[in-house]
């Protein structure tokens, strides 16, 4: 399935303004556990192939996300996603050091992609190799392609700078999708902080423990 997203992107400051196809809807949304109260996404067919997310907005990381998104978080009691981390990530928005992109779908926060411009991967960096890092979409969201959308949002605003993307991956599901769009381990090996683990060394499986790679975009 495509997911059919516009961007018109402002080469100064990133993400200007996206926009959604909208000719129609049925619901296709079955997500157990879901919230009565939070929207599950409607698409459109078009073609066999091709489906639009509606009412899917896409936009730069904004002042207002300050208190929506660590909320948001912690509901879920997801450690590490506290307002001063979003702080940081708006000021480096703004300084060109980081792109950040967030889905929210009829007005409600669904997640969110970043993509480092500068990777403190040193193979990355050497390189000139963009990273996407630190991707979530919130666990009533998955599943309705927002996480794909998202993806090539990022992939888009890399494609302006280089043809090479990179991403870190320590979660299955997040890559079994990496694998489906054309990402293949960089062939470094397991990393642990940004260091590759010489074999027969322990390490603890904790969100330093990934697995790097990388994409041809074309």
């Amino acid at each position: 399935m495509i997911i059919i997203i516009g961007l018109i992107i402002d080469g100064r400051k990133g993400i200007h303004q996206i926009w959604s196809m909208s000719v129609g809807f049925r619901q296709v949304c079955h997500v157990i556990g879901i919230r009565t109260s939070r929207p599950c996404a409607r698409h459109v067919g078009l073609r066999d192939d091709v489906a639009v997310i509606v009412d899917l907005k896409l936009r730069a990381l904004a002042q207002r996300d300050l208190r929506t998104i660590p909320a948001a978080f912690a509901e879920l009691g997801w450690p590490g996603k506290d307002e001063a981390k979003f702080r940081r990530y708006l000021s480096e928005q703004a300084a060109g050091e980081r792109a950040v992109v967030v889905a929210e779908l009829t007005g409600w926060f669904a997640g969110y992609i970043t993509v480092v411009w500068n990777s403190d991967y040193r193979p990355f960096r050497d390189a000139g190799i963009p990273e996407i890092k630190d991707f979530n979409v919130l666990p009533a969201y998955r599943r309705q392609g927002i996480g794909s959308a998202l993806m090539d949002a990022a992939e888009r605003l890399v494609a302006r700078r280089t043809t090479i993307v990179g991403l870190y991956s320590d979660y299955g599901t997040a890559q079994r999708m990496y694998a489906k769009r054309g990402y293949v381990p960089d062939g470094r090996g397991i990393m642990y902080a940004g260091e590759p683990v010489p074999p027969g060394r322990a390490v603890r499986i904790d969100d330093d423990a990934c697995l790097m790679y990388t994409r041809e975009l074309t």
